[in-house]
Formats: structure tokens, sequence, C-alpha cells
């Protein structure tokens, strides 16, 4: 077991360097637009939506609270 798992990891590095986009100019090309200027933003973006639906469904699940009066009620 434990040679399979050496002899696969050591393998590993040759089929990573044998795939045809990553070093080509469409590889480069998307590799610059994805991890580009624009990263910052575009990860806010996808994860917005995610954001959004969880406050929604935190709303829906624990209600929205009155605020606590701080006025003593009168005895």
């Amino acid at each position: 077991m434990k040679s399979a798992l050496l002899i696969a990891l050591i393998s590993l590095p040759g089929f990573i360097r044998a795939c045809p986009i990553c070093n080509s100019l469409t590889g480069n090309a998307i590799r610059a637009s994805v991890l580009g200027p624009d990263l910052w933003f575009n990860l806010a973006v996808l994860i917005l939506p995610f954001a959004i639906f969880a406050i929604v469904a935190a709303i829906m699940y624990y209600g929205i609270r009155p605020p606590r009066s701080h006025h003593k009620t009168q005895s």
C-alpha cells in the first residue's frame, strides 16, 4: 500500500508537466485573466449571493426580534 502511494506521488509531477494547456498561450491568457487585477472583485461577486442567502436564511430561521424596551414598568 505504501509503495503504491509512493509511486503515485513520485509520478504525479510528470502528469502535471504533461498538461497541454498549462504551458500554452491559452493557459497563460486564462491564468492572467483569472488571477489578474480583478481577482478580488471577481471573488466578491462570486461570494455575494451566498452571503445574501445566508442572511435571508438566518432572518427566516431566527426572526427579527423587536428591540428591548428600556422603559421600566410602573408598579
